[in-house]
């Protein structure tokens, strides 16, 4: 029994490596980039994703209870590889790709990256599988290196923004969130900004009509398709959107769109006429308005979701 136990712990441990680096070093590399895309903290998304790191951990643990010794081995040399090419490829076979606007990637444009990234997954692997006697303490060695400069590299980024991607964000405050489909009986404006929907393309959508009439859909909205973001950041558009003023990198951004938010803007405007503000978002540029309308900002769904995607493009290869 205490065997078995120890084989759990040693194969467990082991696993954990290229699962932490998924699950957390991935995920916290993605988000302290996009921080202001997020409406909720560092800390929130790393709890939602524990139950399905502790899981993907105990079942690769459990895993390895059914391997010969020599089975094992092998086995925990594998999980080493793993995690090294999780970090090769999240931090060193960083290929430019352009900016991620929803548009297809031309991945045919540069196929060697994909040809490249292939022949070196497969190369550790194979040493993994076929020379893990000779090999796998180096393995061993190389994935707790990984793990370690990790470490060290997700306290400096925490440490340097400790507000930004620790504290509990405010949109985690549900009160007003039924507000937003509350209209008044009388006077209401809606306004929708289509954040990276291409105009043209929206503009031949509402004028196809052969099978579904939009602009009947849309009635008394107008369209401005001549309205043109000044950055492609959302986060700096939207002030620039809401108050004309322009981010002219002088200060600080956060400090720009903190200020910004908080002085003349369509929205306070509206608020000093006594309109009651509601806002829709499922990004976080938003969440510094004004601290009565943030504190009625709506998440239409967690943002855990959205992170999926991006992990598994730039943690694992092209092929």
């Amino acid at each position: 029994m205490k065997a078995l136990s120890q084989r759990f712990i040693h194969s467990a441990t082991i696993a954990a490596i290229p699962v932490v680096t998924l699950c957390y070093f991935a995920t916290l590399s993605i988000y302290s980039g996009n921080a202001t895309e997020f409406t909720v903290s560092f800390s929130d998304v790393a709890i939602h994703y524990l139950p399905y790191a502790l899981g993907a951990v105990v079942a690769l643990g459990l895993l390895g209870l059914l391997m010969t010794k020599e089975g094992l081995s092998r086995y925990k040399a594998i999980m080493c590889a793993f995690a090294i090419l999780f970090w090769l490829q999240g931090n060193i076979l960083v290929w430019d790709y352009g900016i991620l606007d929803g548009r297809d990637i031309e991945w045919m444009a540069d196929a060697w990256r994909g040809i490249f990234d292939v022949a070196i997954w497969s190369a550790v692997l194979l040493v993994a599988i076929c020379a893990f006697q000779r090999f796998g303490k180096l393995l061993l060695f190389s994935a707790v290196a990984t793990m370690v400069i990790q470490f060290v590299a997700a306290g400096a980024t925490l440490l340097g923004n400790p507000d930004m991607l620790m504290a509990r964000d405010i949109a985690s405050n549900t009160e007003g969130k039924d507000a937003i489909s509350r209209f008044s009986a009388t006077n209401n404006i809606v306004h929708i900004v289509m954040d990276g929907f291409q105009s043209d393309i929206f503009a031949a959508i509402i004028a196809d009509t052969s099978e579904r009439n939009f602009k009947a859909d849309l009635r008394g909205f107008t369209y401005f398709d001549e309205h043109l973001g000044v950055y492609p950041y959302t986060h700096l558009t939207v002030p620039a959107m809401l108050s004309g003023k322009l981010f002219h990198n002088n200060v600080l951004v956060e400090e720009f769109i903190l200020d910004t938010m908080r002085d003349e803007t369509i929205i306070n405007a509206s608020l000093a006429a006594g309109y009651e503000v509601d806002i829709a978002a499922s990004v976080g540029g938003s969440r510094t308005c004004t601290r009565r309308v943030a504190t009625r900002m709506r998440m239409e769904f967690h943002p855990t979701a959205t992170l999926t995607s991006p992990i598994m493009c730039a943690w694992t290869p092209r092929s």
